[in-house]
Formats: C-alpha cells, sequence, structure tokens
C-alpha cells in the first residue's frame, strides 16, 4: 500500500466517532485494482493496516525522557474519545500495538445497552421529556430483563438477533400489538442512529410477520371504560358541588364540572384566561396550556420542577374556539367570584389558590375521590373529553365539527379513539328490543 492510499484513507475519516467502518468499497476497491496479484490474506491484512492508521491518527504520541530513560507516551481514550489513562512504552511500534488493541477492546465491547444509552441521552435534547420516560419505561420493562440481547455487542448484531429478541419478548411478556409497536419503535431509532453516525454500515432492524402474529389484538375498550353517561356525568357535577359547599374556596371542583362542558384537555383547561373568554359572543380561546417542567440533567431520575403556562398547545392544530354553554359561563362567573373573594389574582388566570395556578391534579384528585364517593369507576381527565365528543356525535353534530372543536388533525381520529356509545345501556337495549318486537306488525 502507497503512503498516498494510508493519507487517503485516514482524511476520509474526519470525525471523531470511532467506527471500523469507516472504510469505504471504492477504497478497498481501489486497492485491488492497483494490485497485480492480490489474495484474500493481503486485502485482510491491507485492510486491517488501514483500520491501524486511522485508530493511531486520533492518539497523539509524545516523547518523554525521565532521568535518561526515554518513553513515548499516549494518552488512551474511552469510548467517546475522552482521555482515560496514560500510557508509556520504551519502544515505539510496541507503544502502538498497545493503542490499537486497547481501541479494540473499549469499542469491541460497545453493546446494545450502551448504545441505547447514548441514544437517549441524543434523543433528550430534542423531545419531550415524557417521550424519554417513555422509552425508558420500555427500557427497564422489556429490554433490561433479557440481559443476554442487551449485552450483545451492537456492531455485531445481526438479523437473527433482533428476531430471538422479539419472539422471546413477545412470549415472555404476552404482549399486545399496541406494546410490541413500541418496543419495535424504538429498537429501530436506535440502530437508525447508529447508521447515521456510521457505527455500523447497515440496519440490522426487521420485524418478521410471524412474530407480530404472535401478539395480542389490541382490542377497542368499552364505552363503560372510555366514557361517563349523562346520568354518571350529573351525579359527578352533584357530587362536586357538595364539595364546594363543604370548601367554597377551593375552585378545583368547579374545574371538574367545567371540563365535562368544554371538552379540553387538562393543561388547556388550568390555562384558561379571562382575556381568552368572549362573553359577547360566548365563546372561548385555547392557544395555551399549563405544561409541567422537567430536570433532565440525570437522564436516568428524571425529576418535574412545577409547571409552567406555555403559549402553544399539545398539537399545531390545538389553536381553536370553542362555544360556551350557558352552564360553562355560569361556571366561569362562579369561579371569577371565588377568586376575588379569596384574593387570589394571578395575571387573570382562572384556577388559583394562595400558591398561584393549580397544577392538573387539583382536578384529577377531585374526580377520583368524587367517584369513589358516589360508587362509580373513576375515568381520567382524558376521557371526560371523550365523554364531551362522544355526546355531541351521539347528538347528531357533524364529525368534521367535533373534529374541530378537540383540535385532531384527521376525523379518522376522532372516530377511532373519542366516539363511544355514552346513553344508558339499559334504556338502548329496551328500546332496540321495542323496535324488532313491533317491526312485524301491520
Amino acid at each position: 500500500m502507497t503512503d498516498s492510499q494510508c493519507g487517503m484513507a485516514t482524511a476520509s475519516n474526519k470525525k471523531t466517532t470511532y467506527a471500523f467502518n469507516s472504510l469505504n468499497d471504492a477504497e478497498i476497491l481501489e486497492y485491488i485494482k492497483n494490485s497485480d496479484k492480490i489474495s484474500l490474506a493481503d486485502i485482510q491484512q491491507s485492510i486491517e493496516d488501514m483500520k491501524a492508521k486511522e485508530i493511531l491518527a486520533q492518539h497523539h504520541i509524545w516523547e518523554q525522557d525521565v532521568k535518561n530513560n526515554h518513553y513515548y507516551v499516549v494518552w488512551l481514550l474511552d469510548k467517546e474519545g475522552r482521555r482515560l489513562k496514560q500510557a508509556k512504552r520504551k519502544d515505539k511500534q510496541a507503544l502502538e500495538q498497545l493503542i490499537i488493541a486497547h481501541y479494540k477492546k473499549v469499542h469491541a465491547e460497545s453493546t446494545v445497552s450502551d448504545l441505547y444509552k447514548e441514544f437517549v441521552e441524543y434523543k433528550a435534547k430534542f423531545v419531550k421529556p415524557n417521550t424519554i420516560q417513555k422509552y425508558q419505561s420500555d427500557w427497564n420493562r422489556y429490554y433490561v430483563t433479557d440481559q443476554e440481547f442487551v449485552n450483545i455487542p451492537f456492531r455485531k448484531v445481526g438479523k437473527k438477533d433482533i428476531d430471538l429478541f422479539l419472539a422471546n419478548t413477545v412470549k415472555t411478556h404476552k404482549l399486545n400489538t399496541k406494546a410490541f409497536s413500541s418496543i419495535c419503535s424504538l429498537l429501530r431509532q436506535m440502530f437508525i442512529y447508529a447508521t447515521d453516525n456510521d457505527y455500523i454500515p447497515d440496519n440490522p432492524f426487521r420485524v418478521k410477520r410471524e412474530i407480530k402474529k404472535g401478539c395480542t389484538p389490541t382490542r377497542r375498550k368499552s364505552s363503560e371504560q372510555e366514557t361517563y353517561t349523562d346520568k354518571e356525568i350529573r351525579l359527578v357535577c352533584e357530587e362536586m358541588e357538595r364539595r364546594l359547599n363543604e370548601n367554597p374556596d377551593n375552585t378545583a371542583p368547579l374545574g371538574v364540572m367545567l371540563a365535562f362542558e368544554l371538552g379540553v384537555r387538562i393543561g388547556e383547561l388550568m390555562a384558561i384566561n379571562l382575556d381568552d373568554i368572549n362573553e359577547k359572543e360566548r365563546t372561548l380561546y385555547i392557544h395555551s396550556q399549563l405544561s409541567a417542567s422537567y430536570d433532565m440533567s440525570d437522564i436516568d431520575n428524571i425529576k418535574r420542577n412545577g409547571y409552567e403556562i406555555v403559549d402553544y398547545t399539545k398539537t399545531p392544530q390545538g389553536e381553536r374556539i370553542i362555544p360556551l354553554t350557558d352552564r360553562a359561563m355560569n361556571i366561569i362567573e362562579r369561579i371569577i367570584m371565588v377568586n376575588e373573594r379569596c384574593g387570589y389574582d394571578r395575571e387573570g388566570y382562572l384556577f388559583l389558590n394562595e400558591k398561584g395556578i393549580q397544577p392538573p391534579k387539583a382536578v384529577e384528585a377531585q374526580l377520583r375521590s368524587g367517584c369513589r364517593h358516589i360508587g362509580i369507576k373513576y375515568r381520567s381527565p382524558h376521557k371526560m373529553r371523550k365523554s364531551y365528543a362522544s355526546s355531541l356525535i351521539n347528538h347528531n353534530v357533524p364529525i368534521t365539527t367535533v373534529q374541530t372543536l378537540l383540535c385532531h388533525s384527521e376525523p379518522s381520529t376522532t372516530l377511532r379513539y373519542y366516539t363511544f356509545d355514552n346513553s344508558n345501556k339499559s334504556e338502548v337495549y329496551e328500546n332496540v328490543k321495542n323496535i324488532l318486537k313491533d317491526r312485524f306488525i301491520e
């Protein structure tokens, strides 16, 4: 191999990332083309020589004289390129061999687990904390339990390794299709990250159809699980009135009642401001939300710092105007009266206490304990939103209108996830039986 060819190999790898796959096919073919007689052993040796030059080019060797004892010295690096420890040898060639052996050992031991840690630290710069928390939850639940897979050097992971991991995970955890898709998404993104950074030449990820078929189908939940009936809503609101009578300074029960009238997300509810209310047109402008802030300094231990109002909603379609019912206007007026009586004032926001804006858990806690007190099944504040949507659709409001009110990008989202029959089942069944009974009567 000529000096110019070696120079080409090292110059082509300007990145500081450590990957053995920076040699491309063109460089190898160029070497073969310029060789008259060549064997497989020659090719392998030439590739190793080029790799060695790449490794040594990333290390600075200097000479040191300690009381006339001459040494060659270098900093050995970790896999991120940071200084790990010094090494020295009297013979420069021996030190170079040590450098190459150390480099190969460090990087050959980068496992799937190491790749995940690097990937999630990278993603934390771009995505929301709850996305990272979801990654962590899936990793701890499904990956960590398979130590054999997560400890494979990720550069050696092949398609069969992924097949075995996915098949074992489906069997061990009895996964449904939704959980399986979540696991696959994380693994796919990890190996895309590895290929984008030239750690590996090709992405080994794939999903075999027969593995996915082993999952339990994700079934649509029943209306009893997903929505409140009109009767239950009345019972909950009556319970909130009772609670308000016991503690007239707490507007959280009124928040529960208002949520049933608006169909907004809980964060949007807590961010309602007097400036957003148009009393003349009886509408509410939704454009902001109360959002949790997090301390992301330790990815393994993400902590919530508190809440802040942000001038955007969950999705780009979230900015919208929704109508206010007479009940909604009445509830808002009552909230304003409580705030004025208690001296709560924070830039026009509705849901306040002596400390400032109330957190979402204030409303959630009232709903949960209220359901328990009246003896009905608790469903989350998000299910109040589904109840709102279902009531509109069941009363023949056009799906496109409901889609707009809920700020969904597609009507299919509204139909698939927010449309349930939340009417009283016994009345519905009785009505069906009466219709069928009389259908042949002339």
